[in-house]
């Protein structure tokens, strides 16, 4: 499902989440992984942003979201449950990816530079090297 977030002192963000359950109180949000699925203390930390993420985008549903998972695929070890969010977790998480968000648009509209991270984990999954051409700044 198509989803969008939409601040309104900030740019439209959209999304597109794999799948929402419902149990008539609430929602819950899993998002499918066929390769890494980044671990739970990426996830809690919330430095690995999809999942609270994705609770905003149906911030403002007719349901509340009460929960957000990873639901790992793989041929070999079969479907497995990776993190999850819940609760006042992901409500503390959701707000705080807002705010890094609204901080990130002002400095943005200031005329901030978008610097590269440039670490070496993230790079290597990366598909934009032709465009930020990292291994020349190196």
């Amino acid at each position: 499902q198509s989803c969008e977030y939409a601040p309104a002192d900030g740019p439209t963000l959209h999304g597109r989440l794999d799948r929402i359950d419902s149990d008539g109180g609430q929602l819950a949000i899993i998002d499918y992984k066929t390769g890494a699925t980044p671990g739970e203390a990426e996830v809690l930390s919330g430095e690995a942003i999809q999942l609270p993420f994705y609770a905003l985008l149906k911030q403002g549903a007719e349901l509340p979201v009460g929960e957000v998972c990873y639901l790992g695929l793989d041929d070999k070890q079969g479907v497995k449950q990776g993190p999850t969010l819940s609760d006042e977790a992901l409500s503390e998480l959701s707000q705080a990816i807002a705010a890094r968000l609204h901080t990130l648009d002002e400095a943005i509209r200031q005329g901030a530079a978008l610097p590269a991270w440039g670490d070496e984990q993230q790079c290597g999954y990366c598909p934009m090297s032709g465009i930020c051409r990292r291994q020349m700044w190196q």
